[in-house]
C-alpha cells in the first residue's frame, strides 16, 4: 500500500494527464461508433421502407432513385477512415496541446532538482557525467503517454473496422493517399516510431528552457513560446521561403513539429521520419551542450531564491 501511496504521489501529474487523454480519445472512438451505427441503421431502415408496399405515390420516384443509387455501393467501416476521421475531426485539436502533456509531467519530474539545488546533494554521492544522465532519463521518463494513447485509438479503431485500404483509396476517404496503407503493420508500428520521437524532442525543448529558466510555471510558458517560434519559422521560412518560392516545391510542409498527430507520409515516409529524427538528434545535441559545463550551472541554481 505504501508503495502504491508512494508511486501515485511521484507520478501524479503524469496518471493526471494520461486520464484525461485517454477519456478524450475513447470519448471520440465511441462517439464515432454510435453515430456509424445510427448512419447503418438510417440506411437499413430507408431500404426496408422503400421496399415495403407502404411507400407513398409521392415518395416512389426518390425511392426508386435512392435503391439504385446504392445498389452497387459496399458500406464498409474501414481502418483509415475510421482512424483518419477521429484524428481530424474528433481529436483535432490534440495537436496543439500535445506539446504540453508531453512536457508539463516532464517538467515537473526534473525542475525541483535545479530550481530548490537537490543537484549539490546529488552531485555529493555521484559524478556530473552520471548525474546528467540520469537527470535526461527522468526528463524522458514519460516520453511514453502520447504513443499509449495513439495505440489504445489504434487497437479500438482495429478491433470495430476492418482493414481494406483499397477501399479507403477508392473512395477517397483516407487522409493517407500512399502505398504504405497496404502495409497496415508497417504503418501502425511508423506511426508510433513517429510519435515517439516527436515526444522525446518536445522533453528537449523543454529542457534546453529549463537550463536558464529553472521556475517551471516560467518554464512552461517559456518552452511554449520557443516550440510557437520554431514552428513559425518552419512555416514562414523553411516552407515558405526555401520550399515554396525556391524549389517550388511542397515537400516543404513535412517541416511541422505542430501536426505530429496527422503523420504527414504523402509526400514520402523517408523524408518524413529524416525530419523527425534530424530535429530529435539537433535538439538532443543542444542539451547536451548546454548541460556540459557543470560550474555554470550550479551558478545559475544558485540564483534561485
Amino acid at each position: 500500500m505504501l508503495k502504491l501511496k508512494k508511486f501515485l504521489n511521484e507520478n501524479k501529474v503524469a496518471i493526471i494527464v494520461f486520464s484525461i487523454l485517454l477519456f478524450i480519445v475513447m470519448y471520440s472512438c465511441f462517439k464515432y461508433i454510435r453515430n456509424d451505427i445510427k448512419v447503418r441503421e438510417g440506411r437499413e431502415e430507408r431500404i426496408t421502407y422503400c421496399k415495403s408496399d407502404e411507400v407513398k405515390e409521392s415518395e416512389k420516384l426518390s425511392c426508386e432513385q435512392y435503391m439504385e443509387a446504392i445498389a452497387n455501393e459496399e458500406i464498409k467501416t474501414e481502418f483509415y477512415s475510421m482512424f483518419g476521421d477521429i484524428l481530424v475531426f474528433d481529436i483535432h485539436y490534440l495537436n496543439f496541446i500535445a506539446f504540453l502533456v508531453v512536457i508539463i509531467p516532464s517538467l515537473y519530474c526534473v525542475s525541483n532538482y535545479l530550481y530548490n539545488r537537490v543537484i549539490t546533494n546529488c552531485l555529493t554521492r555521484q559524478s556530473y557525467k552520471s548525474f546528467i544522465k540520469d537527470f535526461i532519463k527522468r526528463a524522458y521518463k514519460y516520453y511514453f503517454i502520447l504513443p499509449v494513447i495513439m495505440g489504445v485509438l489504434i487497437l479500438i479503431c482495429l478491433f470495430y473496422s476492418e482493414i481494406d485500404p483499397a477501399y479507403s483509396l477508392s473512395n477517397n476517404y483516407s487522409i493517407w493517399q500512399t502505398n504504405l496503407i497496404f502495409k497496415p503493420v508497417l504503418f501502425v508500428f511508423l506511426y508510433l516510431i513517429n510519435i515517439t520521437i516527436y515526444s522525446l524532442s518536445y522533453v528537449n525543448i523543454s529542457l534546453i528552457v529549463l537550463r536558464k529558466q529553472q521556475n517551471i510555471i516560467k518554464a512552461i510558458i517559456l518552452s511554449i513560446l520557443v516550440f510557437v517560434g520554431i514552428e513559425v519559422f518552419l512555416e514562414i521560412v523553411v516552407n515558405g521561403l526555401i520550399f515554396g518560392l525556391v524549389f517550388k516545391s511542397e515537400v516543404g510542409n513535412i517541416f511541422n513539429i505542430m501536426n505530429l498527430l496527422i503523420f504527414n507520409i504523402n509526400y514520402g515516409v523517408g523524408k518524413l521520419l529524416i525530419f523527425t529524427i534530424s530535429f530529435f538528434l539537433l535538439t538532443f545535441i543542444l542539451v547536451l551542450i548546454l548541460y556540459k559545463n557543470k560550474e555554470k550551472l550550479i551558478i545559475d541554481c544558485e540564483k534561485n531564491n
